[in-house]
């Protein structure tokens, strides 16, 4: 049945086990906890890096001595307590401290929150936490312009939803289940990911089937296969220098380097150009499968800013500093597209924008990359392997996007009981 019980306001401070000592507390300052109490092993310290929007990110460590430790022992924090972060981004995010160790310290921007277990729901608590609804608070009670940053005393003041206990549990067992799911999926896309790096490296280099090789410039390739600039296979185009005060409200798609992702188009940070410059400009016109990349800060994370457009990013219109690929007959379109995503091809424009800031890469510069080339037929059977890693990782990628909104939609109507949940209230309620 749904409860009948009324749901109550409640700020930070007042869902904290005032049973137990420093049960709401910040971090040291930073004189305190200096990069010179730092030690190879001990204690270990609790950076923003590891506070995650509902996780903690275990790949930063760093420690501090037993000692120093107790000194701070207002600032230790244990595993099960939520610690949240007084700086952006995002702000206000928490995440709950693993079991991975006996206690830890909080670094000077993280704060500790003992939940009064008896009375709330840590889960349910720490879903609110992350929810736009005390999100939205902290953002507007923040300080600082270039990094967004609050205080312990304004956000302890900050107000909570709050529904009888039951329900809590309830509400948090119903997004825990999503966000396990979102975790099953992420697993699954990480592994298919790699899976396909090690395929790509494998066919990219050593081809299907092939027993005998040669040596040439960028190494062993398989007989058969040559060693070709990529100006014999492709032409670069760059983009036309659009103005600003062209720019409109609605219109044509502006494709600029912001939109240029790792394998993907992001319309984040979206602008129009008029209509009218389809015509006017018709050689910049993007067109659905054209291959474009940024050729500023050209690569992240060892990977090339290389993405393919489809339906829903055209028509659209080619800015300077993005170029589009022109793929010649000889050429399987697939085919490079996969090479211009592998780790040879991102190393090698990262050689030659060594030196440069900002790291800009030129036409001529990328059409002297040397590629190894099989005969068409091979192109066409290796990339049709490549694809279909691709469209496992797409539709895992899909169905991970439409959990996240499903989350983002149950946290808006069961976090303000526009949706109340029916509970047993003689029955356990796992969280």
């Amino acid at each position: 049945m749904v409860s009948e019980k009324k749901w109550e306001t409640k700020n930070l401070e007042q869902v904290t086990d005032n049973r137990m000592k420093h049960s709401l507390v910040g971090g040291p300052f930073g004189s305190d906890l200096k990069v010179s109490d730092y030690t190879e092993l001990g204690v270990r310290v609790i950076q923003l890096q590891n506070i995650k929007d509902g996780f903690f990110n275990e790949e930063y460590k760093i420690y501090t001595s037993a000692s120093k430790a107790d000194e701070l022992i207002k600032c230790n924090i244990y595993p099960g307590d939520i610690i949240i972060a007084k700086m952006a981004e995002p702000l206000a995010r928490a995440c709950i401290v693993p079991e991975s160790e006996e206690r830890y310290v909080m670094a000077s921007d993280g704060i500790r929150l003992v939940v009064d277990e008896d009375r709330f729901d840590k889960k349910y608590v720490l879903y609110y936490i992350n929810s736009p609804l005390f999100r939205n608070q902290a953002i507007s009670n923040s300080t600082g312009t270039t990094r967004l940053r609050i205080g312990l005393s304004t956000l302890k003041k900050l107000k909570l939803l709050i529904p009888p206990l039951k329900e809590q549990q309830k509400i948090a067992a119903i997004l825990t289940s999503v966000d396990e799911a979102i975790e099953k999926t992420e697993a699954i896309i990480e592994q298919t990911e790699k899976v396909k790096k090690g395929v790509m490296q494998q066919l990219l280099t050593k081809g299907i089937g092939h027993t005998k090789f040669k040596k040439t410039e960028i190494g062993e390739i398989p007989e058969g296969w040559e060693c070709v600039p990529l100006g014999k296979l492709i032409k670069v185009q760059g983009g036309y220098a659009f103005k600003s005060k062209d720019a409109k409200q609605v219109g044509t798609k502006w494709v600029k380097i912001a939109n240029v992702g790792i394998g993907e188009i992001t319309w984040s940070d979206q602008s129009f150009l008029p209509n009218e410059f389809l015509n006017e400009y018709s050689e910049y016109v993007l067109d659905e499968n054209d291959l474009v990349m940024a050729m500023t800060r050209p690569v992240i994370r060892n990977q090339a800013k290389v993405a393919r457009l489809d339906e829903k990013d055209t028509p659209s219109l080619l800015n300077q500093r993005v170029c589009r690929f022109k793929i010649k007959d000889s050429l399987n379109s697939e085919f490079f597209y996969q090479f211009a995503r592998s780790r040879y091809f991102a190393n090698e424009i990262s050689l030659r924008i060594a030196g440069t800031d900002p790291p800009n890469i030129s036409s001529g510069q990328i059409e002297s990359i040397l590629m190894p080339l099989p005969p068409k037929e091979e192109q066409d059977e290796i990339s049709k392997i490549l694809l279909t890693h691709d469209k496992k990782i797409s539709t895992e990628n899909s169905r991970y996007h439409q959990l996240n909104v499903l989350k983002q939609g149950l946290m808006q109507i069961l976090l303000t009981g526009k949706v109340r949940v029916k509970v047993d209230e003689d029955q356990e309620v796992p969280s």
